[in-house]
């Protein structure tokens, strides 16, 4: 990281003509490595160094997104073009891009029904927003679910055999299994263009009032079933420990309130039997990322982690994977006061 730290005043200069600029990493990014930009008349930009797994596909997508959600009135990332009038630029090192910077600030979890309410209605207000966004190719579902990701756990596992963390790995899969098996099935339903990953952490707070401003990270939006998609949001929203800890737990006021808030917002846009059936999924997310942490744990190359707190890639992603799993196992425990709260609508 302190190697393209390094590399950053000059990739300003070469690709955007920018100088006399301070930088600072941004913390939080899992894939894209992210800094604050800082000119001497303070005016501020975000530059991203982007992973290798990203195209320029996904960034003309993410111009695409920004210019709709702007037009409509609503606060979105916006690009800025390198010199040659692109949005990317590439140096020897990689493909990097450049934001004007949003003020506002961000969050790993939220622990109040009011903020995950406020979570809940710019979310719902980005989902009625984005549907009629055209230039957003339909392209193939994705496989999703815990049994996907077990398969490519159990490849890697052939693949790297004495990897050091493989016995903590193994452990953590069979409990992932175990799990699976009292979970409810699967419900295929219609696709929505959606944000893709609502996370705590792509929302910006704002600075002035107790709201928040929009949602960042526009690089995952695309085709995907709505149930999904609030699942992610509830997995992280409802979950007041971070991704980086042990730990998780499953927060049923905090669902329920969430719940309440989307649905003020959408009214009667989406079928009502496609929200409903996002309980269910939340508890299949949880046990998904978990393995996708374990896969990363063997693979160590996806997840950006944290050289300060964990000794390598695989330690950190361990911790994030065992966190996933003990939130499914917390919702597991509160699952007939969560199913309550739909009763209730």
């Amino acid at each position: 990281m302190d190697n393209v730290l390094a590399e950053c005043p000059s990739v300003l200069e070469r690709l955007y003509k920018l100088n006399d600029c301070s930088v600072r990493l941004l913390p939080g990014g899992l894939i894209n490595k992210t800094f604050l930009i800082i000119r001497a008349d303070n005016t501020k930009y975000v530059l991203q160094k982007l992973s290798s797994q990203f195209g320029i596909s996904v960034t003309n997508k993410v111009s695409i997104v920004s210019e709709h959600l702007i037009n409509k009135g609503l606060y979105a990332p916006q690009l800025v073009l390198t010199d040659t009038g692109d949005l990317i630029g590439s140096t020897s090192s990689g493909n990097w891009r450049l934001f004007k910077y949003l003020e506002g600030f961000t969050k790993k979890v939220v622990t109040t029904v009011e903020d995950s309410s406020e979570l809940a209605r710019v979310l719902g207000s980005f989902h009625l927003s984005i549907q009629d966004c055209a230039g957003i190719p339909v392209g193939q579902p994705k496989k999703r679910g815990a049994d996907f990701q077990l398969e490519r756990l159990a490849a890697l596992l052939k693949r790297f055999p004495y990897h050091a963390s493989k016995g903590e790995v193994e452990l953590c899969a069979n409990m992932v299994r175990k799990k699976l098996k009292s979970l409810p099935a699967l419900q295929s339903n219609k696709q929505y263009i959606l944000h893709g990953d609502p996370k705590v952490s792509n929302f910006l707070f704002s600075n002035e009032t107790p709201s928040v401003k929009c949602m960042i990270d526009l690089d995952t939006v695309g085709w995907s079933q709505l149930s999904w998609e609030l699942a992610d949001g509830f997995r992280s929203w409802c979950n007041s420990c971070s991704e980086d800890q042990s730990v998780g737990v499953f927060d049923v006021g905090i669902f329920e309130a969430s719940l309440h808030s989307y649905l003020n917002t959408v009214k009667d846009f989406f079928p009502k039997e496609e929200i409903l059936c996002s309980l269910d999924v939340t508890a299949h997310i949880f046990l998904e990322l978990s393995v996708r942490f374990l896969v990363d744990a063997i693979e160590e190359q996806y997840f950006g982690w944290d050289s300060n707190a964990f000794e390598s890639a695989s330690s950190h992603n361990l911790v994030r994977a065992k966190g996933q799993l003990t939130a499914c196992e917390s919702l597991m425990d509160n699952w007939s006061e969560a199913n309550q709260v739909f009763l209730n609508i």
